[in-house]
Parts: structure tokens; sequence; C-alpha cells
């Protein structure tokens, strides 16, 4: 039995679900960035 295509696969499945993740997280971080600017927008209109 030849173990390397399968340990080829296993790797290109887990590079796979880094970048899955990866993308998540980043639209996640922008998402939270876009929240807080608005929040902030919001309390310096409410402090005026």
């Amino acid at each position: 039995m030849n173990p390397w295509p399968y340990i080829l696969a296993a790797y290109l499945l887990a590079a796979v679900g880094l970048l899955c993740y990866l993308l998540s997280v980043s639209r996640r971080t922008k998402a939270m960035v876009a929240q807080i600017a608005t929040l902030r927008r919001f309390s310096k209109d409410t402090m005026r």
C-alpha cells in the first residue's frame, strides 16, 4: 500500500479547512470592526 496519496489528501483537506477558517475569521473581524465604528459614531453623536 502506498501511503502518499492519503498523506497528500489529508494535507489538502487541512489546507482547505484552514483557508475556510481564516476567511470566516476575517469576515467576522471585519463585521466587528464595522460594528464598533458605528457604535463609536453613535456615542459621539449622543455625547454632543
